[in-house]
């Protein structure tokens, strides 16, 4: 039998101390974290910020990007969570669910801010979902504030489950805020 060890960048609570233990990805080349291959990945309480800001105007940078579409195993389980996704040249976060594949996504708790377009290649959107296959997404408690381009952009040719917010959650705890993108 095959087995598959989950990918984790960050770590949402450290089991001995309770402390959230992070990465910084700061002034990459292109994406500050770009996933091409499938199975299970998580990304959490990490600063991903500054990615891309020579501006290149190609459009392939910025936060974070995931499409497993063209990998040996194009099914993908993401979940991201309190992150800071902050002046990137380009998306802030980008999904793609590729033609034959299925991704679940969940979106909890993260900081989206002030990604810039490179030059006019694209606008930066907060969140960009393109889906091509099969996606569900769920978003709850996330801020997504000044990015250049839509608070979310979804671009459906495939099969969706979107959910953005959560009512059920207490005190306003499923609300996300899209403000101020242009």
């Amino acid at each position: 039998s095959t087995h598959v060890t989950p990918l984790y960048i960050g770590q949402e609570i450290n089991p001995l101390d309770g402390m959230d233990r992070g990465n910084i990805i700061r002034e990459n080349g292109l994406w500050g974290i770009r996933v091409e291959a499938g199975g299970s990945l998580s990304i959490s309480s990490n600063d991903i910020s500054d990615n891309s800001v020579d501006g290149s105007a190609t459009g392939d940078g910025g936060g974070i990007f995931a499409d497993a579409g063209g990998s040996f195993n194009p099914n993908i389980e993401i979940g991201i969570k309190k992150n800071l996704v902050n002046r990137n040249w380009g998306v802030g976060l980008d999904l793609t669910a590729a033609v034959g594949a299925e991704m679940v996504a969940t979106v909890r708790d993260n900081l989206i801010k002030e990604n810039k377009n490179p030059g006019g290649y694209e606008t930066s959107d907060g969140v960009e979902l393109t889906t091509f296959g099969v996606l569900h997404f769920s978003a709850t408690g996330n801020f997504v504030e000044g990015n250049q381009g839509r608070g979310i952009d979804f671009l459906n040719l495939g099969e969706s489950i979107v959910k953005i917010g959560d009512p059920l959650l207490e005190l306003g705890a499923g609300r996300n805020y899209f403000v101020g993108n242009f």
